[in-house]
């Protein structure tokens, strides 16, 4: 993280590859979704930069992406910021992350509802807003 490495995926990925074949966009955006979930898995710092960058928007999005290895990736950046504290989960909360994710759980590949399911479950362990809308789904 101390290289600054969050910072510049997230905005690579906001930038999003216009001028790459669509195949080659999904390859870009699956692997920069890989590597902002693996950075920021364990580190508080990282996850707060994908905040203040902007990138849950992104993230949301990509979590319904018709690519099921970028829903996969997305779903693994889900996890790592479910994993921080209240202030970034709120931030979770204001982007309705947990519609796209409820509807992952019959997702045709068990890698996304295997990682959306670990997104949910860090969701609901603590007291937060998103809580009762989860329990309520089911």
């Amino acid at each position: 993280y101390d290289s600054n490495a969050v910072s510049m995926l997230t905005a690579w990925l906001l930038e999003a590859p216009g001028a790459s074949p669509p195949q080659d966009q999904k390859y870009v955006k699956e692997g920069l979704l890989t590597a902002i979930g693996i950075i920021s898995l364990h580190n508080e710092d990282a996850r707060r930069s994908v905040i203040e960058l902007k990138g849950i928007r992104t993230i949301v999005d990509a979590l319904r992406d018709e690519d099921e290895r970028v829903r996969a990736a997305a779903c693994l950046c889900a996890k790592s910021l479910s994993r921080s504290r209240m202030a970034i989960k709120s931030s979770l909360f204001d982007a309705k992350i947990d519609g796209p994710l409820l509807s992952l759980l019959s997702d045709p590949s068990p890698q996304v509802q295997q990682t959306a399911s670990a997104t949910l479950c860090n969701l609901v362990l603590s007291f937060n807003p998103m809580k009762e809308n989860i329990l309520a789904a089911g």
